[in-house]
């Protein structure tokens, strides 16, 4: 299968003039329309509408630290959806999008030197934990009580080697809960941790040629994210095979992954500012390679990359670490028509 070079809808949402660390895509609810959040090396956050505007709303830091953690979900259990902020001296911050100026926002600190963080229901009961990967090997879980009004620690666990990608997916054995892999820095293993309670397990790729920069995620990936590295390929694990995204550019400075009620996506942005698209379905599984469905070239200084699906559209916005923040728009049924071709 051949890649389909593209020329996709772009436009501007806003312009940031302070050094950026974090992004993220909240797609359209019925609180609020599709949003770019970005958090500032200044600890600002700022948000930007995806609306034809490029106005910027900015939050005012709290802390002099980076906000190295943006993620979102019901949290605290508010029956909406909320924004949380994570600074590296692990000052924490909740607020409910839209953003205004006067907002009621929820600050509590926790472990500092967190990279990356996931809202989800890692063990089914029906109530969503915090989720934080840190860049001393550790993985913390944290769950809201609604009697101390505030975050409580779960779980800690620590791993061998420093984490150089991670993701957060769906169980490949059980297809029940959720756990992260962990890929270790200069190392041809990866970590993986059940939420479910069960030991984290050590596993080596069976593919003997590759190298110690590859990422492995689950078939099911809800979340994927590199930690401040370069990577060569991502591999998915699906009925104990490995298939791997082929990558006909440079290194990966940046990936994420979003699901479609009928494929997964994947979507990496390389060191030269092409961005790769992968879909893959169960069909998928009898491949050994998945060669991109779809490329495009965005500016070459581009660091940061978000993606998510919206009413049928897949957007992806990517940013530098000072200027412009641009989204991209492609239709779903346009990624669809290639994974079937």
């Amino acid at each position: 299968m051949s890649t389909t070079s593209i020329c996709p809808r772009s436009y501007l949402v806003g312009s940031i003039s302070a050094p950026s660390s974090s992004i993220l895509l909240l797609p359209a609810t019925q609180y609020y329309p599709t949003q770019v959040v970005t958090g500032g090396t200044n600890g600002e956050v700022y948000f930007m509408m995806c609306d034809g505007s490029t106005d910027v709303v900015k939050m005012h830091a709290r802390t002099s630290s980076p906000v190295t953690a943006l993620t979102s979900g019901n949290l605290r259990g508010r029956a909406r959806p909320e924004l949380i902020a994570i600074s590296a001296d692990g000052f924490l911050q909740c607020v409910h999008p839209p953003y205004t100026h006067g907002a009621s926002i929820y600050t509590q600190t926790v472990q500092s030197n967190i990279a990356a963080a996931y809202v989800m229901d890692v063990d089914g009961d029906g109530q969503e934990e915090l989720v934080v990967i840190m860049t001393d090997r550790v993985v913390r879980s944290f769950r809201w009580s609604a009697e101390d009004s505030r975050l409580h620690p779960v779980n800690k666990w620590e791993v061998p080697n420093q984490i150089s990608a991670l993701s957060i997916g769906e169980s490949v054995t059980s297809l029940c809960g959720a756990e992260a892999w962990l890929s270790q820095l200069a190392a041809r293993f990866y970590v993986c941790v059940p939420f479910s309670g069960e030991q984290p397990s050590v596993t080596f790729p069976q593919n003997k040629e590759l190298g110690l920069d590859v990422m492995l995620i689950p078939f099911r990936s809800h979340y994927i994210y590199i930690m401040g590295t370069i990577i060569s390929n991502i591999v998915i694990v699906a009925n104990q095979k490995e298939l791997v995204l082929t990558n006909p550019g440079w290194g990966v400075a940046a990936a994420a992954a979003v699901r479609h009620k009928t494929f997964n996506c994947i979507v990496t942005l390389d060191i030269t500012g092409m961005v790769l698209i992968y879909g893959y379905n169960q069909h998928s599984v009898a491949k050994s390679e998945i060669a991109p469905l779809l490329c495009f070239n965005t500016f070459s200084y581009a660091t940061y990359l978000a993606v998510t699906v919206s009413n049928e559209m897949l957007l992806i916005a990517v940013m530098g670490v000072v200027g412009n923040v641009v989204v991209y728009e492609i239709p779903v049924k346009t990624v669809a028509a290639e994974l079937t071709e």
